[in-house]
């Protein structure tokens, strides 16, 4: 999930959108906007909110390694890209910005 498949009206969350992973089967997949939308207390706050085990967060760290890192291939492969298409999905940081919170996240104590 992005921070553009929120959908706010009068102010307020009125619905979420999302199919991109609805088949990859761990629900960890969905936890990726703690770190592309939220940050610092929001995501530790998130997390609480969620209730979520060690390993599942931790998988969805991964999943946002994953996105971040494809995410960058693209100004590798095709000019400079990623900052522009990583604000165009709803993140609130670059990928290089995204990498960085992941590692900081996880050298900090649950």
């Amino acid at each position: 999930m992005a921070g553009s498949n929120l959908l706010v009206a009068a102010g307020r969350l009125s619905a979420v959108i999302d199919f991109g992973c609805s088949a990859v089967g761990d629900s960890a997949c969905d936890l990726v906007m703690a770190w592309t939308f939220f940050a610092n207390e929001s995501r530790r706050v998130f997390r609480t909110a969620l209730n979520l085990d060690d390993a599942t967060w931790a998988r969805a760290r991964g999943w946002a390694l994953w996105k971040a890192v494809v995410t960058l291939s693209r100004e590798h492969g095709s000019g400079p890209g990623a900052v522009s298409a990583a604000f165009r999905w709803g993140w609130r940081v670059s990928p290089r910005e995204l990498i960085e919170a992941i590692v900081a996240d996880a050298r900090s104590p649950a």
